[in-house]
């Protein structure tokens, strides 16, 4: 559930999301020739991932309707159409998927539109950023808006941060008269997520991060740059340290591109100490790329080892650096099954992107872990919102590096650069991260300083204290359970605030109930 929702209105107004007014163009009839039995509500999710999981909880649900049935059917890309089509001709009522099979198969005349009640975006802000708005658009254009009461089309935004100027716009599109119900507040962070950084410098260690073993696998930025000639900048023929002004004069710079790559090096090592000085269980682990979490994994199964996961094992996860990938180029079977052995407990840690992390529930997770701060502030919320959840405490670390870092950033799709780079490559599909600045961004959103960590990586007297514990280490255990055995402030004043809106609904619900067996007594009398 995300902190921050829509939800429709009554008959005389809209929520947020329920889509009013104007002429919608259904589509008519059936399901290319199948079954009336047309679509009553359409979930759109930003990933096959989450896809999954939304259609996993409607199924379950629908186990416990006998009369009427309730059929629900999952539509993504990647898995084969046949069965899908199939699905859709004998009839279904609440159908899930990601934008692209979902536009494909309405365009196609398989997927009927025309008696959709409800209009679902969940993690509205990751489908805007995947270039999904058009498509919504689209969808929303051929469905049935008039109508009174229950008839008319109501459309639900979900995410956990609804309050950026792309979804208010979007949200004007959709709805009329919008009902906001946020859960959490427009700059709220929980309460229950901690937050510290270890510093990365390379002016710490000079000399020695080439020789760290097990040796790092970079991302190949640096392949092709001489990294020991630390005289001469060649931008300007003098003998300097790194510009961390100008992007154009570290790419020129000897220190500046060695500094690069000693941060590439040194990040996985600084992980390996973290996981060691908090004796970490159960950690989920954050990469910029999909070759990022491939290359991360290889570290941490040679560190292991050099045996990776290959499934649900009796002797459960005796390799201290056990870990598995979720990331969007794994095929969606090795998703399903590496995300099930991490919630089981069958591996420790699981490395994954943005993307393919997005909605992630997994109770009681104690830790997460950013290898490379995000560039948005708001991708970082949506990071540590994995952990300190249900009133749980939770910990987010950050690897902040001290110096700026050459990282691949290519939008020409299908292209992987980084696999072969050549000198072009690195001019035309680079930037320069600073995570510096970036962590300024992201203590102005969270409206705090962040920890630093010092070197020997344990917790800070503040935030033990916080826990309520009395400084031992044994007490980072306490992440991922419940603080002090009760609610958090937060949650207790929520609670307060909800009595009486749950006091009168339980009279009312009561009433009802009176007042149904009331009816049939009357009516069976009569009969």
């Amino acid at each position: 559930a995300a902190p921050g929702q829509f939800r429709a209105g009554s008959d005389d107004g809209d929520g947020f999301g329920a889509g009013g007014g104007g002429s919608g163009k259904g589509m008519g009839g059936a399901n290319d020739g199948g079954s009336t039995r047309t679509p009553k509500a359409l979930i759109l999710e930003p990933a096959r991932d989450l896809a999954e999981q939304t259609h996993e909880h409607f199924a379950h649900f629908a186990k416990y309707f006998a009369a009427p049935t309730l059929r629900c059917g999952l539509f993504t890309g990647g898995l084969d159409s046949g069965p899908q089509i199939t699905q859709l001709r004998d009839g279904v009522d609440i159908v899930t998927g990601t934008p692209g099979r979902i536009i494909d198969f309405v365009e196609s005349g398989k997927l009927d539109l025309s008696g959709v009640r409800f209009f679902v975006l969940d993690e509205a802000d990751r489908l805007l950023d995947t270039g999904s708005q058009a498509g919504i658009l689209k969808l929303f254009d051929r469905m049935p808006k008039s109508g009174p009461g229950f008839s008319r089309l109501q459309v639900l935004l979900f995410s956990a941060t609804l309050h950026s100027p792309e979804i208010t716009a979007l949200a004007g599109r959709l709805t009329q008269n919008a009902t906001w119900v946020d859960l959490k507040g427009k700059d709220a962070v929980p309460e229950t997520v901690h937050h510290a950084v270890v510093v990365v410098d390379p002016a710490t260690e000079p000399g020695t991060w080439a020789a760290l073993e097990p040796r790092v696998a970079t991302d190949n930025m640096h392949a092709l740059d001489d990294l020991n000639n630390k005289d001469t900048d060649k931008s300007t023929g003098t003998n300097t340290d790194v510009d961390t002004d100008v992007d154009t004069d570290r790419d020129n710079n000897c220190a500046a591109l060695a500094g690069s790559e000693a941060v590439k090096r040194l990040k996985p090592h600084a992980l390996r100490r973290l996981i060691d000085a908090h004796a970490m269980e159960q950690c989920l682990i954050f990469c910029r790329t999909n070759f990022d979490c491939d290359n991360l994994e290889a570290f941490l199964t040679a560190l292991g080892g050099g045996s990776g996961f290959k499934g649900k094992a009796e002797s459960g996860k005796e390799n201290p650096y056990s870990c598995v990938v979720l990331g969007g180029a794994r095929s969606m079977d090795e998703r399903r099954r590496n995300l099930q052995a991490f919630k089981e407990g069958d591996v420790r840690f699981m490395i994954c992107t943005d993307v393919a992390a997005r909605g992630l529930d997994i109770k009681g997770l104690p830790f997460v872990i950013n290898m490379t701060l995000p560039d948005r502030p708001e991708d970082y919320i949506h990071r540590i919102g994995r952990v300190g959840r249900a009133d749980t405490m939770g910990l987010a670390i950050s690897l902040v590096s001290a110096a700026p870092e050459k990282v691949w950033y290519c939008s020409k799709k299908g292209y992987k650069p980084w696999l072969n780079p050549s000198k072009q490559d690195t001019k035309d599909h680079a930037v320069w991260y600073d995570e510096k600045k970036l962590l300024e961004a992201i203590e102005g959103r969270i409206k705090q300083p962040v920890t630093v960590l010092g070197k020997d990586l344990a917790l800070p007297a503040s935030l033990v204290v916080c826990l309520g514990g009395g400084g031992a280490a044994g007490e980072v255990g306490i992440y991922g359970k419940t603080k002090g055995g009760g609610a958090s402030k937060e949650v207790s004043a929520h609670l307060v605030a909800y009595a009486p809106a749950v006091s009168r609904l339980a009279d009312l619900e009561k009433a009802a109930q009176g007042s149904f067996w009331s009816l049939k007594r009357k009516f069976a009398g009569d009969a």
